[in-house]
């Protein structure tokens, strides 16, 4: 299994059939390298705006700062700003997107995702402490195949409702990062 598709939780071998079928088709190759590549980076930014050691954090340790930075944050912009977290979204079905994809249909997997980015990036005007959730939108670190995520929702979702760690939601990264992979296929 691929490291991208433990991130997006998507079964194998159909993800690298819809992979290895995608490239050939768009002429863009080297994608899933670069996606890896972006998401390290992503990675290792957030470990240290967090003041982790990316050597030794652990996944609950990680899941933990994040789930107490956004309860540190939350109050400063709860007065002024209803954030709109979106209830939990329904679980993809992996394969049957991938299948969609391969035979060319259009599928909504959207789900206001780039909309929430776009409003979060214009907010973080507004409010610094959103700054640091607007550039850790699509970051996350794997642990036993299950990321921990940094995207605003999850953080929210996992940090509000106090779940624990091996319990825990990682899919608002989920649908972020597969809009953003579809975007990079097969957008203008």
């Amino acid at each position: 299994m691929s490291q991208l598709s433990s991130l997006l939780g998507a079964r194998e071998p159909m993800f690298t059939v819809f992979w290895t079928s995608s490239e050939k088709r768009t002429g863009k190759r080297g994608l899933e390298a670069k996606t890896l590549g972006d998401l390290n980076k992503n990675q290792a930014a957030l470990i240290a705006d967090l003041g982790l050691d990316p050597e030794k954090v652990t996944g609950e340790e990680l899941y933990q700062a994040l789930n107490s930075r956004f309860l540190a944050d939350a109050p400063k912009i709860a007065t002024d700003l209803n954030l709109g977290i979106p209830a939990m979204l329904p679980k993809i079905d992996w394969p049957i997107v991938f299948r969609g994809f391969m035979q060319n249909k259009s599928i909504e997997a959207n789900f206001r995702i780039g909309e929430l980015r776009k409003e979060i990036h214009e907010l973080a005007k507004k409010y610094p402490e959103l700054e640091f959730w607007n550039k850790h939108f699509l970051s996350a670190k794997g642990f036993e195949g299950i990321p921990v995520s940094a995207n605003i929702f999850d953080v929210a979702y996992n940090a509000v409702r106090r779940i624990p760690f091996y319990a825990r939601e990682n899919c608002h990264f989920q649908h972020a990062l597969f809009a953003h992979l579809a975007q990079e296929l097969y957008g203008k």
